[in-house]
């Protein structure tokens, strides 16, 4: 089943693959939080792990599913587009680096798909895979400066 979430809430990112077996790419994924009761209760019911995660003491607990991204299909890979002021990179499994999961998003919009999966020793259950995902990245003022070039062109000194 198809799920769409604007203004995600996301977190563990390993787009990269590195972060629990250091190799890169082969368990890429991230957590993202449901908020939902309709979606909950449709995951569930498909059989989804559903986890539980509380972020400060005095807030309710986050429900979370983790969220494969798999290269593995050439004719649909997931779409990751990150976008950083005006300028917009559709991410290639090549760029999904280290660096991206350490990256901080003011904003995720994300389509995922649930779907059975079947491990190589004949083990079977239910995941949920990345589709697309629409990363606004979180600057801070100084970069917001040095990004700014404003909409006109300014005169050099030296021409």
């Amino acid at each position: 089943m198809r799920y769409e979430i604007e203004n995600a809430q996301i977190f563990g990112l390993n787009f990269s693959g590195t972060r629990f077996n250091g190799k890169g790419g082969e368990n890429r994924s991230f957590c993202l939080c449901i908020d939902d009761p309709n979606m909950l209760e449709s995951l569930a019911n498909e059989g989804v792990p559903i986890k539980t995660r509380q972020f400060k003491q005095d807030e309710e607990p986050c429900y979370y599913v983790v969220v494969k991204v798999k290269f593995n299909n050439e004719k649909k890979p997931p779409v990751i587009q990150l976008r950083s002021g005006k300028s917009i990179t559709r991410m290639t499994e090549e760029l999904l680096t280290p660096e991206f999961d350490g990256m901080r998003f003011y904003k995720c919009d994300v389509i995922v798909n649930s779907g059975r999966w079947t491990s190589p020793n004949g083990n079977t259950g239910m995941g949920v895979y990345l589709q697309n995902i629409y990363c606004y990245l979180q600057r801070n003022r100084f970069e917001e400066a040095f990004f700014d070039f404003g909409d006109e062109e300014e005169e050099t000194p030296f021409a």
